[in-house]
């Protein structure tokens, strides 16, 4: 008898194996996306994860110069020339496997905006599977809302972040490109994920749209929220009860059972002021540890995605409605033993605990199922340039939301943030090393990109079932903004580790507070970086600028950008590395004022003050003429900044007092610059000579 080598048999055996299983569709996927239960589980079949994107490709190493490089457009793999037309590469991979997002967003002249054409090559065919107008794409492509979307509805079309979740299959190869019109300016994250098991894939093809016309349009109605919601077999009522400091309440272990599921929390908060509010929320810390593993320490506003303010929400996870202060997630967490649910408060005063439902079923835990986990910390009044090993002098750096360690998922992720001056804090990129790998296998455009929106706009979006901007208010100007990004068919497996990065990239040098929130899945033993932030935690909450900056004016003097902007036309913020005379290389910058338009800012003094004050001024071409009020005084009539050369200057405006505490200086525009009609106003810092 001849013996077959074993290699051949080998290949035969991966051959059954692929027949055996179930074939990868557009039909399955769809079902994978809407279904709760596979994200507890390990992939079946096997996948790992990936990004296509237009990432500055001076990006190379950490430690590289050029690794914050911002210049993230128009970044192609290559340029093919097929016929009389030049396409630009944005993905070229090998299957088995699926496209799973697709983000785009473009700049430059609106009129030509979105209007290059979008090809999908699937299999190595030369004619593409799909063409069309980007924007075409993103309006009337593959399927409707919410599987493509653009956010936010209440932003001008041509400057929404575009998002297609409407998987892609292809069995060997796929390739997209992109023939841009003159003058577009393109950026791009496409999503993917390639099977490492034994699979067959039934590819992409236009036809199979209306083979699977009904599971589109039934994946359409759970996505929206249209169908029927979920009951649970049993449920724990935790009513309100008060907590003293740094105590905590406790579920009985005993009402959640094992081989049970976790698969509702709603929450009644009581009617309370913003400020108590706030406290509440961001200071009573949700606890949860499944089969003895501790997986879940957040904020019980960070958790369910609104922060340390009530914001209306509504994803596939988690839902916010402001008016009747009810929380809710649908997280499935599973456990084999037992699960212990606590609340606990870390403010400096007793709490009184909302109303809890724990919806609850059985759950047949096996060798596959993970934990839930979720973890949660702040950078507070973090400097957003900091000294680092990429950079000489303090620059942008990383911010690691969470490495895991072992095998799981990751699922999901949102920020809080409280930013502090006029300028976008969103520039930065995210970075995910998956399996200790030393380049990042998904390497961003923009935090904002991630988020899918884009243009760092300010416009509130709620109902997309995997991406939400609740509040934006801090987007462009000083106050609150939050952001979240939930995954399905997106969610990035990982056999032994997962670093999320997002560099913090801020437009100015100013603080803020940046509070990260991640969502996964381990399998029992693994282990999560980010230890309880009980000192974060116990932060107060900001409402305002002043609770992160405290203007002083200490022994005489303080600095422009240290002011706290009450009130203004125009824009206010601090700008950096333009003087090299500038005390502390930053001054407080107003700009796109008019004539009568006015700033007020305020400062908080030691002590009394009598004596000579002085300000540093920037002077320049563009710079005008303003009064100025002193706690609301004229001190200064028409004093122009107008200068053929940019510097800084002294100017002496008398003798005044200053008294103990808050302080209000005025400006108010009287002038334009003579050279054009701009009258801006900068403010290096302020000094007394008693």
């Amino acid at each position: 008898m001849k013996h077959l080598p074993f290699t051949a048999i080998f290949v035969g055996m991966i051959l059954f194996l692929a027949s055996c299983s179930e074939p990868v569709t557009i039909e399955t996927l769809l079902k994978e996306m809407t279904d709760r239960e596979a994200l507890p589980q390990q992939p079946s079949p096997a996948f790992t994860a990936a990004q296509f994107s237009s990432y500055d490709r001076r990006s190379k190493t950490p430690g590289n110069d050029d690794w914050f490089a911002n210049t993230d457009n128009n970044t192609y793999i290559r340029i093919e020339q097929n016929g009389d037309r030049k396409e630009h590469v944005m993905m070229d991979t090998t299957g088995p496997g699926a496209i799973v997002r697709f983000w785009m967003t473009f700049a430059g002249d609106l009129k030509i905006s979105g209007q290059g054409k979008l090809r999908i090559y699937i299999d190595g065919a030369q004619e593409p599977a799909y063409e069309s107008t980007a924007f075409d794409f993103f309006r009337k492509g593959l399927a409707g809302s919410p599987l493509v979307c653009s956010v936010s509805d209440k932003t001008p079309f041509e400057q929404r972040g575009h998002n297609c979740y409407f998987p892609i299959p292809y069995a060997k190869r796929c390739k997209i490109t992109y023939e841009p019109s003159e003058g577009e300016c393109v950026y791009y994250n496409i999503g993917f994920r390639t099977y490492t098991s034994p699979v067959k894939v039934e590819s992409f093809s236009m036809d199979l749209l209306q083979k699977y016309a009904d599971v589109i349009e039934e994946t359409q109605k759970e996505l929206s929220g249209q169908n029927n919601p979920e009951t649970f077999s049993r449920q724990i009522t935790l009513n309100p009860i008060e907590i003293a400091p740094d105590a905590r309440t406790e579920a009985h272990p005993e009402d959640f059972g094992s081989r049970s599921a976790i698969r509702e929390i709603t929450v009644k908060l009581p009617d309370l002021p913003q400020t108590e509010m706030a406290r509440l929320l961001r200071q009573t810390i949700v606890e949860i540890s499944f089969d003895g593993e501790a997986t879940v320490w957040v904020p019980l506003g960070d958790f369910f995605g609104t922060g340390y303010q009530l914001r209306n929400l509504k994803t596939r996870y988690t839902q916010v409605d402001a008016a009747s202060r009810t929380l809710s997630c649908l997280w499935v967490m599973p456990y084999k033993k037992e699960c212990r649910f606590n609340l606990l408060n870390v403010s400096d005063k007793p709490v009184q605990t909302p109303e809890i439902t724990i919806g609850l079923s059985d759950y047949d835990w096996n060798s596959n199922s993970m934990h839930f986990g979720c973890s949660w910390h702040q950078l507070s009044a973090v400097k957003t340039r900091q000294p680092n090993s990429y950079s000489q002098s303090p620059s942008f750096f990383d911010v690691n939301f969470v490495t895991l360690e072992g095998s799981g998922k990751y699922v999901g992720d949102g920020l809080t943030i409280f930013n502090t001056t006029d300028a976008w804090w969103g520039e930065g990129d995210e970075k995910v090393y998956i399996d200790n790998e030393t380049f990042p296998s998904f390497f961003g455009t923009g935090t904002e990109d991630y988020y899918g929106y884009a243009w760092c706009r300010p416009e509130v979006y709620t109902g997309h079932p995997f991406t939400s901007q609740p509040d934006g208010s801090g987007n462009l100007t000083a106050g609150y903004s939050l952001n979240a990004r939930y995954r399905s068919l997106d969610a990035i497996p990982f056999d032994e580790k997962l670093q999320f990065d997002i560099e913090l990239w801020h437009w100015v040098d100013c603080k803020m507070n940046y509070a990260p929130v991640s969502y996964w899945y381990l399998a029992p033993g693994g282990k999560c970086s980010v230890t309880p932030d009980i000192e974060g935690a116990k932060v107060t909450p900001a409402l305002s600028p002043i609770d992160i900056v405290q203007p002083l004016f200490k022994n005489g003097r303080i600095e422009g950008e240290e002011l706290l902007v009450t009130d203004k036309q125009g824009n206010a913020s601090c700008q950096t590395n333009v003087v090299k005379e500038w005390s502390n290389n930053a001054q407080l910058w107003w700009k796109n004022q008019k004539v009568g338009d006015k700033m007020t800012v305020k400062f908080i003094a030691d002590k009394n003050y009598n004596g000579t004050l002085t300000i540093a001024f920037t002077q320049a071409t563009d710079y005008g003429s303003h009064n100025i009020y002193l706690n609301g005084k004229r001190i200064k009539s028409n004093l122009g900044f107008f200068n053929e050369k940019l510097q800084v200057s002294t100017f002496d405006l008398g003798h005044v007092q200053i008294q103990e505490g808050e302080n209000t200086l005025t400006f108010e525009c009287t002038a334009y610059s003579p050279r054009m009609k701009k009258a801006m106003l900068g403010i290096d810092y302020l000094e007394i000579a008693e």
